[in-house]
C-alpha cells in the first residue's frame, strides 16, 4: 500500500492544478518523516511555478491556502517530470503553472530544465526523497522539461 501525495497549485482564476506523487505507506513509525518529505516536496513544487499553493493532500494530512495570484497564470503550461523505478519502468508527472523565471530555470534555447538550477536542485532532493511507484518502489528523477496540457 502507498499513500498519494497531492500539491495544488492556484492560479489568477482561481482555478487550480495538481502535482500528484505516490509515497510511501504512512505508519506510526514513519508519518513524521513522511510529512517532513511531503512539506519539502510541496516548497520545491512552489519553487517551480508561478501560481500560489492551494493545497497538500497526503491521507490524513491536508493543508490548503486560498491566495490568488495577482497576475495571469496558466495551469495548462507545466513542468513535465520524467522518472523511473529500479526495473527501468518510466513514470510521468506534472507541476502546473512552470516558473521559468525569465529562463533561468531551462538551459538556454531549449524546453529542458537546467537542473543545476537552485529550485530544480531542491526539488530533485525532495522528490527522490519522497516518490514512490505504486507498489511502493523508490522513484529516481530523471529529467524535466517545459510542456502544456496538450503535452507539447
Amino acid at each position: 500500500m502507498v499513500a498519494k501525495l497531492s500539491i495544488g497549485i492556484r492560479n489568477d482564476l482561481n482555478k487550480v492544478g495538481f502535482f500528484e506523487v505516490h509515497g510511501l505507506e504512512l505508519t506510526a513509525g514513519n508519518i513524521v518523516a513522511q510529512l517532513a518529505d511531503a512539506a519539502a516536496l510541496q516548497a520545491a513544487v512552489e519553487g517551480l511555478s508561478i501560481g500560489t499553493f492551494a493545497s497538500r493532500s497526503l491521507a490524513t494530512d491536508r493543508v490548503q491556502n486560498a491566495t490568488i495570484p495577482t497576475f495571469e497564470v496558466q495551469l495548462g503550461d507545466k513542468w513535465i517530470i520524467t522518472s523511473v523505478d529500479a526495473g527501468g519502468n518510466k513514470y510521468t508527472n506534472s507541476i502546473p503553472a512552470e516558473d521559468s523565471d525569465g529562463g533561468t530555470n531551462l538551459i538556454s534555447g531549449t524546453h529542458n530544465a537546467d537542473l543545476t538550477a537552485a529550485p530544480w536542485v531542491a526539488f530533485i532532493a525532495a522528490f527522490n526523497a519522497y516518490a514512490v511507484n505504486r507498489v511502493g518502489g523508490a522513484l529516481t528523477f530523471v529529467s524535466a522539461r517545459l510542456g502544456t496540457r496538450l503535452g507539447t
